[in-house]
């Protein structure tokens, strides 16, 4: 069986102050019972604005 929950984070990065806002999908397999597989999938882009990387995305 495979699952595709969606759920969302929303918080302050302790490094820089910034707010953080994401939405995560995981794509679990599930057999006997068990998760044999789990992926996440991200925006990466939010995780690097909330810790101020790079410094210049002009360059």
């Amino acid at each position: 069986m495979r699952s595709s929950p969606e759920y969302e984070v929303h918080g302050t990065s302790a490094v820089t102050g910034r707010p953080y806002d994401n939405r995560f999908v995981s794509v679990v397999t599930v057999r006997d019972r068990k998760v044999t597989h789990w992926r996440d999938y991200r925006d990466l882009i939010a995780v690097f604005d909330a810790q101020g990387w790079p410094q210049d995305r002009s360059s």
